[in-house]
C-alpha cells in the first residue's frame, strides 16, 4: 500500500488554519471589515457521476476515473467524502465516511467499476440519494456535490414525464439543498448536456458550473470545484521552479504534464534529482493518466525545479507555520455586489501584526478575464503597514459578465505565497424558451427565472410581444406559476403556421424597492414544430446593461453586426463621408419616403464631383504635373470608380444611416440628365405611420408604465428594412461601406485601450495613479449614486 501523502500533523493544519480562509471570513468579519482567525468545520465532498451509455462516446478513455482518484487524493485527512454513480438507478459507488488512507485505497479500487452501461439520466434521484442526510440537524455549509452529466433529464421515453421531472428538480430538489445551506458543482461533458439546468442547480447554491471541452478537462474542473471546498495556500511557479522557505513543513506539488512528455523529475536545491521510480522516504508519489501529484515532507530550502511539460492549472501547495489568509470570494455574484478582499498572515493561529515583518511585504492583486486581459495592483506600502496586520482592497465594478480569476501575490523578500480564486459575474435572470408536449399538440413555451435573491418577484412584472407570421402582434402579462417564483408562458400558433417572434421585458424591482428594467434577445418559435427541438432548450442570461444594486440601466445597445454593411442603427460609428458628399441628416425610420429626395440629390452631386475630379486630375496629368496629393486622389478614384453593371431604377426605399449605401449613376462620361422623380410623395409631407395590424395588451399590471414596454417591445420586433438593389455605384458603396468598417475598427481600438486603461497594462508615470484599480470596472453606471452611498454599499 502506498503511504499517503499527508502527515496527521500537516492535514490538521490543513483542516484548521488553511481553512480558516473559507466560512469565518463571511461570518466572524468586524466592522472594518477585517477577519479573526478560527477554525472551521471540515470539507464533505460527494461525487455524483454519470454513467449512462452516451459516456461511451463523449469519453471514450473513461477520464472520470483519473479524475476521481486526484480529488479522493487530495482531500484532507478527517474530512468527509463519497462518490454515487446513476443512470436510470443510483449506486453508492464509495460509501461516504471519514477520508483516511484505508478510504482512499478502498476509493481508487471501486473507481475502477465506472462505466458507460446504464440507461437514461436520473439526475433527480442522485441529488436526492445523495442528500438523504439531511434531515439531521447539522450544518451542511461545507457540503459540495461535483454532479458530472453529460446529458439531459431523462427518466422515461415520454418527454413530457422528463420535462415534469426537470422541473420538479429546478423546484423541490433545488429549495431543499438551497435550505441546506449545500452547494452543487455542476460539470457538463458535452454540448448536449442541460447546461441551463446545470447553471441553475450551481448558480442557486453558491456552486461553480462549467462545460467541460474534452474529458481531458475532467481533472482540472474538478480541482477548481474541490478548491471551494477545501482552500489551499500556494507557491507560484515561476517559469519550471518554485521557491520553498523555512517555515514550509511540507509541500505537494500537482504537476499537470502535456501528452506524450517525459517522466516528470523534481530537482531540488541539492541538485538531487527524483522521479517516480527514484525517490525518498520523505517523498510520497502518486502517477496517473495526464497528472503527477507529488508530496515532500520536511523539504530542503531553496528552489525547487520541475522537469516536465508543465501544464496549465500546475500548482505547489504548502502547509507552513505561516499562512496566508485571503478572503474567500462567493463564486458567482451579481451587479451591485461589495467583493471585499482582505489579506494577512497567520502564526500559531494568531493574525500576525509585527510592523517590521508587515512592511516587508509586497502585496499585489492580479485580476484576470476570460479572453486573458490581466493587470495588477499592489495594496501594500512599505511606509505605511496596517496597524491590524490587513491589507485591504474590494471589487465593486466589473464591466462584462463572465468569469474572472482573482490571484493574490505576495512576496515577503524571503519567501512568496500565492491564492487563486474563480468569481463569476451573473445575470439577474434566466430565460429559457423549450418545446412542451408531443406532435401536433406540440408548443413553446417561455420560463423566466430569477437567479439572485435579491429580485423582488412579488414586485416585478414581465410582459412579451408575440410577432405572429401575419404580421399581427399580441403582448402578454406574464403569469407567475405555482410556485410564485417564476414566470411561465405558453406560445401557440393561433395565427397558424410560421415563425413567431416573442420579445420579453422585465419591469424588475430589487429587494430594496429600486426600480430596473432587463431584456433579452429576441426567440423566434417555428410551427409546426420542426423534428427535434423538442430536445433543445434556449437558455439565456446575459443582460442588456444591469446597474449596481439592479438599478435601472441605460439602454442597451444592440450587439455588434457580423458584417459591417449592416450594422444595427443603435451602435452605428460615425461614418467619414468623402469631401465631394454631404453628411444626411439622420433618417427616421417612418420619414424614409419624405427624405428620398435627400438621398439622390446626395448621390448626383457626389458622382458629378468625383468626375469633375477625375477630369480634373487627367488635365494636371497631361501638362505634367503631379504632386503627392493628386497621387493619393488618383488611388481613391480607382477604388471608388469602378466598372460595374447599370442600375436600372433607384432603390425604392432609403436606408438607415449605418447602412450600405447605393447611388444612381450612368457609366457613359458625359450621363444624361435624371428623370425628374415622381412628384408624390411631396417632400415635405410625412406619411402617416402605418397602424398595427392587430394589437392587444392582456392583464397588464395597474402600476406599470404600459407606453414605455409597448414602445420597447415595437423596437424590439421591428422588422428589418428592405435591403435596396444594387446598381452601377456598387463601388460607392462599398467605400462607404469601409468606411464604416474602419470607424468601427477604430472604435474597437479605442475600446480595447479602455480597457487595458483600467487594467493598468501600459505603464504610466504619473505617480499619482494607481497601477489598477479594480472599482474602475464597471458593471452598470452608477453616476447616479454619490461617492458616499457608494462606498456605504
Amino acid at each position: 500500500m502506498i503511504a499517503h501523502f499527508r502527515s496527521t500533523k500537516a492535514f490538521s493544519s490543513i483542516a484548521g488554519l488553511m481553512m480558516l480562509a473559507c466560512t469565518t471570513l463571511l461570518v466572524q468579519a468586524d466592522e472594518s471589515g477585517a477577519t479573526d482567525p478560527g477554525v472551521t468545520a471540515g470539507a464533505d465532498v460527494r461525487m455524483l457521476i454519470d454513467i449512462s451509455g452516451s459516456m461511451k462516446k463523449n469519453d471514450p478513455a473513461n477520464l472520470r476515473i483519473p479524475a476521481v482518484n486526484l480529488l479522493t487524493e487530495m482531500i484532507p485527512d478527517g474530512d468527509q467524502a463519497g462518490v454515487w454513480t446513476f443512470g436510470q438507478w443510483v449506486n453508492n459507488l464509495i460509501k461516504h465516511g471519514n477520508v483516511d488512507d484505508a478510504w482512499r485505497e478502498n476509493a481508487k479500487a471501486q473507481a475502477e467499476k465506472i462505466n458507460s452501461v446504464a440507461l437514461f439520466t436520473n439526475i433527480g434521484a442522485v441529488l436526492e440519494k445523495s442528500s438523504d442526510d439531511f434531515y439531521k440537524d447539522q450544518d451542511f455549509n461545507n457540503t459540495h456535490y461535483i454532479l458530472l452529466t453529460d446529458g439531459m433529464v431523462d427518466i422515461d421515453k415520454d418527454p413530457e414525464k422528463n420535462s415534469a421531472e426537470r422541473d420538479r428538480i429546478l423546484t423541490e430538489v433545488l429549495d431543499k439543498f438551497k435550505s441546506k445551506g449545500a452547494r452543487i458543482h455542476a460539470v457538463a461533458l458535452s454540448s448536449n448536456a442541460d447546461t441551463a439546468l446545470m447553471d441553475k442547480l450551481a448558480i442557486q447554491t453558491g456552486g461553480l458550473s462549467a462545460v467541460a471541452e474534452s474529458p481531458e478537462d475532467l481533472t482540472k474542473i474538478f480541482l477548481r470545484a474541490l478548491d471551494q471546498a477545501v482552500p489551499s495556500e500556494q507557491v507560484p511557479i515561476e517559469g519550471n521552479e518554485f521557491v520553498i522557505d523555512s517555515s514550509v513543513e511540507e509541500f505537494t506539488a500537482l504537476i499537470f504534464r502535456g501528452d506524450g512528455s517525459v517522466p516528470t523529475q523534481l530537482q531540488g536545491p541539492d541538485e538531487k534529482i527524483v522521479s517516480f521510480e527514484n525517490r525518498g522516504d520523505d517523498i510520497n508519489w502518486y502517477q496517473d493518466r495526464g497528472y503527477d501529484l507529488i508530496t515532500v515532507n520536511r523539504p530542503l530550502e531553496g528552489t525547487w525545479r520541475i522537469k516536465a511539460d508543465v501544464q496549465p492549472d500546475s500548482r505547489v501547495t504548502v502547509v507552513s507555520n505561516l499562512q496566508l489568509d485571503v478572503s474567500r470570494l462567493p463564486a458567482n455574484f451579481f451587479a451591485g455586489d461589495h467583493l471585499p478582499v482582505n489579506v494577512s498572515f497567520v502564526e500559531d493561529g494568531e493574525r500576525v501584526t509585527n510592523p517590521d515583518f508587515l512592511s516587508l511585504l509586497d502585496v499585489k492583486l492580479q485580476l484576470k478575464t476570460e479572453d486573458g486581459k490581466q493587470g495588477t495592483k499592489t495594496i501594500s506600502d512599505a511606509a505605511n503597514p496596517p496597524e491590524d496586520g490587513v491589507f485591504r482592497d474590494a471589487i465593486r465594478k466589473l464591466k462584462e459578465v463572465g468569469q474572472y480569476e482573482l490571484t493574490v501575490l505576495v512576496d515577503g523578500k524571503t519567501f512568496k505565497r500565492k491564492n487563486r480564486q474563480i468569481i463569476n459575474l451573473r445575470s439577474p435572470f434566466d430565460f429559457e424558451f423549450s418545446v412542451q408536449g408531443q406532435g401536433d399538440d406540440a408548443f413553446y413555451e417561455l420560463l423566466v427565472s430569477p437567479l439572485t435573491d435579491k429580485v423582488n418577484v412579488a414586485g416585478s412584472s414581465v410582459f412579451a410581444k408575440i410577432k405572429s407570421p401575419d404580421g399581427g402582434s399580441l403582448i402578454k402579462a406574464v403569469e407567475l406559476d405555482e410556485t410564485g417564483k417564476r414566470w411561465r408562458l405558453p406560445i401557440l400558433p393561433e395565427k397558424g403556421d410560421g415563425v413567431y417572434q416573442v420579445a420579453v421585458k422585465v419591469k424588475g424591482k430589487n429587494t430594496e424597492g429600486k426600480e430596473f428594467d432587463f431584456n433579452p434577445e429576441i426567440f423566434e418559435a417555428e410551427f409546426p414544430v420542426p423534428v427535434g427541438a423538442a430536445q433543445k432548450i434556449v437558455s439565456v442570461n446575459l443582460p442588456s446593461e444591469p446597474e449596481a444594486e439592479i438599478p435601472e440601466p441605460e439602454p442597451a445597445p444592440e450587439p455588434e453586426p457580423e458584417a459591417p454593411a449592416e450594422p444595427e442603427p443603435a451602435i452605428a460609428p460615425p461614418i467619414d463621408v468623402p469631401e465631394e458628399l454631404e453628411q444626411p441628416e439622420p433618417i427616421e425610420r417612418d420619414s424614409a419616403s419624405s427624405m428620398l429626395w435627400v438621398w439622390i440629390a446626395a448621390g448626383v452631386a457626389g458622382v458629378l464631383a468625383l468626375l469633375g475630379g477625375v477630369w480634373y486630375f487627367l488635365k494636371k496629368r497631361g501638362s505634367g504635373e503631379e504632386s503627392e496629393e493628386e497621387v493619393l486622389s488618383d488611388e481613391v478614384v480607382d477604388e471608388i470608380m469602378d466598372d460595374e453593371p447599370v442600375a436600372e431604377d433607384a432603390p425604392e426605399e432609403v436606408p438607415e444611416l449605418g447602412e450600405e449605401l447605393d447611388f444612381v449613376e450612368e457609366p457613359e462620361p458625359e450621363p444624361e440628365p435624371e428623370p425628374e422623380p415622381e412628384p408624390e410623395p411631396e417632400p415635405e409631407s410625412e406619411p402617416e405611420p402605418e397602424p398595427e395590424p392587430e394589437e392587444v395588451v392582456e392583464d397588464l399590471a395597474d402600476d406599470v408604465d404600459l407606453d414605455d414596454v409597448v414602445e420597447e417591445l415595437e423596437q424590439m420586433v421591428e422588422e428589418p428594412e428592405e435591403e435596396p438593389e444594387q446598381g452601377d455605384d456598387e463601388d460607392v458603396a462599398a467605400t462607404i461601406a469601409q468606411a464604416i468598417e474602419d470607424a468601427a475598427d477604430e472604435e474597437e481600438v479605442a475600446l480595447d485601450k479602455e480597457i487595458e486603461a483600467a487594467l493598468d497594462m501600459n505603464d504610466d508615470d504619473d505617480d499619482d495613479d494607481e497601477e489598477f484599480n479594480l472599482e474602475d470596472f464597471d458593471i452598470g453606471d452608477t453616476d447616479d449614486l454619490d461617492e458616499d452611498e457608494e462606498d456605504k454599499k
